[in-house]
């Protein structure tokens, strides 16, 4: 599995039964970095299905680090990643694989 994200230009944690996929990129490449996430969530489904097992996209949370001017400047399109047919909306505070949280806003 890490090779396929790694594929994707994409950074990644994974325990036990949790991914965790994050990018740095500039603002103005915000489309590139949503197609990169899309496609390798796509790609890492397809690993899954044989094996019996899923994404769970009503379990996924998504968040944008930038300064509150930048984040304003994002159309809700932007900011919203589709996984199967499920839009996931962003959160301001997200949790880690160890429980720590983040919150979207510098």
């Amino acid at each position: 599995m890490a090779e396929l994200i790694a594929q994707h230009g994409l950074s990644y944690h994974l325990f036990a039964d949790d991914n965790q996929l994050y990018t740095a990129f500039p603002s103005n490449e915000i489309q590139v970095a949503r197609q990169r996430l899309t496609s390798c969530i796509s790609v890492l489904r397809g690993c899954y299905a044989p094996r019996r097992l899923q994404l769970n996209a009503s379990k996924t949370e998504l968040t944008c680090f930038d300064t509150r001017t930048s984040l304003r400047r994002l159309s809700s399109a932007d900011r919203t990643l589709t996984i199967y047919t499920v839009d996931v909306q962003p959160s301001d505070v997200v949790r880690d694989l160890l429980g720590v949280l983040f919150d979207s806003i510098t």
